[in-house]
Formats: C-alpha cells, structure tokens, sequence
C-alpha cells in the first residue's frame, strides 16, 4: 500500500473541482480495467461496494481511511485527480495533529470545521478560501457513509 500517494501532491479543492469530477462521473466512465468511453462496468461497481462495506467512515482512523482511498484508487474506481482530492481529508487530520491509529467520525470532524470556518467567516464578512475544500470533503464522506449505510441497495443513484 502506498499511503505516502494519499498525502503528496495535495493540491486543495475547489467548487468547480468538486462539480467536474464527481464520483458518479467516474463510476461511469469505468471500466473493468480502467478507464472507458461507455457505461457502467459491473465490476467497477462491484469492487467499489465491496471496498466501501468494509469501512465506516464514522469509525474510522486516519490509516484505514488511507487504505480505502488507496483501495478505490487501484480498483479504477477513483481517478488521479480524485484521489488528490481525497488526499485532502488526510492532509487535514494531520494539520489538525490526529493520531493516525485512532478512530474519529469524518462526518462529524468535518462539520465541526465547516461550522467553524462559517463562524469566523460571519466576523470578518469576507469569503473564506478554506470553506469550498472543506465542503468537498465532506461532500466525499457524505457519499461514502450514505453507500455505507445501505450496501445492499448500492447503485449509481446512491451517489449522485
């Protein structure tokens, strides 16, 4: 595994980053063996719901988030480009000083920054940079907790 792929070339998140390359787009560019012009593969499909069911990105350490990113990332179920994105949330558990071995709620982490940001943001009246990476990563927790949640019904729509 190639955690130290997660966190190089951090390269932050923007909006438009978020709206061109979302997870759906990727799904169904897929294919079995990597990326392709047509529809959905079923085995792309199947791969990143067995990966996501084995993680609980409520319950989960900085490791073991690395390891599914890096897992997504060699099924062909993420691109390059989503998996420096992804590299965002570890980068942030480790600005923050998390423990990589210790278990937090990504959901919750994240809200906590947002809300955070918003309230310092509603002080200075000014925009804040920091406020568009943090809701594409949690945007990113969101899908993956709401594919968590319900494995059996697991489909395309989940992640729109």
């Amino acid at each position: 595994m190639e955690v130290a792929r997660i966190s190089a070339g951090y390269p932050g998140t923007t909006t438009s980053d978020r709206q061109a390359e979302r997870p759906t787009a990727r799904i169904e560019a897929a294919g079995q063996n990597g990326p392709a012009q047509g529809s959905v593969s079923t085995g792309t499909t199947a791969a990143l719901g067995e990966i996501l069911s084995r993680y609980d990105v409520t319950d989960i350490t900085p490791t073991e988030f690395s390891e599914m990113v890096q897992e997504l990332f060699e099924a062909g179920a993420i691109t390059d480009k989503e998996l420096q994105q992804l590299a965002a949330v570890r980068h942030d558990l480790e600005v923050d000083d998390m423990d990589p071995d210790d278990s937090l709620d990504l959901m919750e982490y994240y809200a906590r920054k947002i809300k955070k940001v918003q309230s310092r943001r509603e002080d200075t009246d000014g925009p804040d940079e920091q406020l568009g990476p943090l809701l594409g990563c949690l945007d990113w927790i969101e899908k993956f907790a709401l594919v968590q949640s319900s494995p059996d019904t697991f489909g395309l729509d989940a992640m729109v």
